[in-house]
Order: structure tokens, then C-alpha cells, then sequence
């Protein structure tokens, strides 16, 4: 390998890596958004708490690219100082620049790598829609999950009996569109819990008919989702003193929920693969034959 080469090769990196973690940390709420979003919620003191889910993008863009450049730049500088120089070719005529109607454009291996890249999104866009649609469940039943009896649950579907504790739950509004989305966490424990004790399960409602009341006994049907509290509920709740247990379990009442992954892979992969593919697809019908025939 020498220094041209591997020079690509961490531009390819950096480029991938700028565009690829935002997005991960976008559709997870996760990593440099996350911390972002912690931040925000810290300086909002009690409450109410708003997460500006648009504006923390910003400075997650940002952020990602000012260490994409500090990274890049000692990381070139070594390459160049460590690998050879690519050899040079002795009495070698220059190579004439092709003409832009050659087609040549088309076998540039960024051209065919992209082309590559928008195939394999669409196939993961479908291939996640194919195993959503087999998994998603044709009839439920629902196993009993008393909290006073402290049994682990025997299956995801569970009838949840247990003590709603409204006044510790963990409530913000998530600022990405008018009118907002106000998101509710209330825990859900055995009748005997005692404050420290961990919290293992939390309903999420549609809508909070609970209000701020004190604590009252639920039995609600769902399904249950392993580790989908999300940070900033996570966040608020730590700030009321709440000991979260790991993992965490939130009880959806839809059965369909836990389809949601393979829901937003299918949305997002296809979509923007099919971006990707539709300026090859155009181009490659503007070739057809009869398509450029001169005119009489």
C-alpha cells in the first residue's frame, strides 16, 4: 500500500463516518445526542422538560465534522510520513481525459460503489420488511405478570399487575414538529416497593390519563420490550431519585410495538436506497436502445 491509497482509503472513512454517526445517533437517541440531550434536561433544573430533538442535531452535525477533521489531519500526516510515495511510471504518456459522453464516468469506482451502496439498502429495506411482516404476531395471548409475586415474566405478552406510582414518572415533550409529541414513563412496582428499590418495569401510555394522582394499582395487557426506556426518560427519572434497574422493561400497549426496528429499518433503508438507485435507473433508460436515435 502506499500513501495515495491510504489516503482514500481514510477519506472514504472520515466521509462514512461524518455522515453515518449523526444519522445512527438521530434514529437511536443515542451517543453524541444523547449527551446533548442530558445537557439540555440538566439546565432545565424540575421542569417541564423539553427535548429539542431538531436543534441538538445541529451541534451533533457539527461536532461529528470538527472530529472527523482533527482525526483526518494527523492521521494523513502519518501517512504520508510512514507509507511510500506510489511509484511513478517512466516515459508514460499522460492519459487523454475521456470525453463526458464516453460512459466511462459510469465505471468510476465511486459511481459503481454508490450503485453497490443503494443495492444493498434496498435488499436490507426489503429483507426487514419480509421478517417484520413473518414476525409480526396473527394472535396473542397474554401471560399473567403479578409484581406481588415477583416472578420473572414467562412471555413478552403479559398481563402487567403491579402499583402505578404517577407522581415519580418521568414526562417531557419532544420538539421535532407542531403540534408536539409529550412523552410519559410511570413506573410500575410491587405493592411492598420502598424508594431505592429498583424500578424493573414502566407503562407508556398514549396519553397520560394519570396526571400527577398517587399511587394506584394497574393490571394493563402489552407487550413487554427489553431495554426501550429511552435515555431522557432514563435521565428524569434518575433526577427523582429512582434506582433503574438493568434491564428496564416498558410495557406497550399495542402487541405490535416491538415491530418498530424493523418498521423504521424498512422506512429509512429503502428510502434512501431508492434515492441512491433512481439517478443510475434514469441514466440507464436514457441509454436504451432508439432512446438517442438522430433525427431525419
Amino acid at each position: 500500500m502506499n500513501r495515495k491509497i491510504g489516503i482514500r482509503i481514510l477519506a472514504v472513512a472520515c466521509i462514512c463516518f461524518g455522515a453515518g454517526y449523526p444519522f445512527y445517533c438521530w434514529v437511536t437517541q443515542a451517543g453524541l445526542f444523547l449527551w446533548l440531550s442530558y445537557l439540555e434536561l440538566e439546565l432545565q433544573g424540575r421542569g417541564p422538560y423539553i427535548v429539542h430533538a431538531s436543534l441538538l442535531m445541529i451541534p451533533t452535525l457539527v461536532l461529528s465534522w470538527v472530529a472527523v477533521y482533527f482525526v483526518y489531519r494527523p492521521t494523513a500526516y502519518l501517512i504520508n510520513r510512514l507509507l511510500p510515495a506510489p511509484p511513478v511510471a517512466i516515459n508514460e504518456l499522460p492519459t487523454p481525459v475521456p470525453a463526458p459522453s464516453d460512459g466511462k464516468a459510469k465505471r468510476n469506482p465511486v459511481v459503481v460503489s454508490l450503485f453497490v451502496f443503494s443495492l444493498v439498502l434496498i435488499a436490507v429495506g426489503v429483507g426487514a420488511g419480509v421478517i417484520g411482516y413473518l414476525k409480526t404476531p396473527k394472535s396473542v395471548t397474554y401471560a399473567t405478570l403479578n409484581l406481588a409475586g415477583g416472578a420473572p415474566p414467562t412471555s413478552k405478552y403479559v398481563k402487567l399487575t403491579g402499583l402505578a406510582i404517577p407522581s415519580l414518572k418521568s414526562q417531557y415533550t419532544v420538539g421535532i414538529r407542531y403540534p408536539y409529541d409529550v412523552e410519559t414513563y410511570i413506573p410500575v412496582v410491587p405493592p411492598n416497593w420502598r424508594q431505592g428499590d429498583p424500578v424493573v418495569y414502566f407503562l407508556h401510555p398514549f396519553h397520560d390519563s394519570f396526571g400527577n394522582s398517587g399511587p394506584v394499582m394497574v393490571a394493563q395487557t402489552g407487550v413487554l420490550i427489553p431495554d426501550a426506556l429511552p435515555g431522557a426518560a432514563a435521565f428524569i427519572g434518575r433526577k427523582h431519585g429512582l434506582t433503574l434497574a438493568k434491564p428496564t422493561f416498558v410495557l406497550e400497549h399495542d402487541p405490535q410495538a416491538d415491530m418498530d426496528p424493523y418498521l423504521y429499518t424498512t422506512a429509512y433503508c429503502t428510502i434512501i436506497g431508492l434515492c441512491l438507485f433512481i439517478p443510475f435507473a434514469l441514466a440507464g433508460i436514457g441509454k436504451l436502445p432508439g432512446r438517442n436515435k438522430p433525427s431525419s
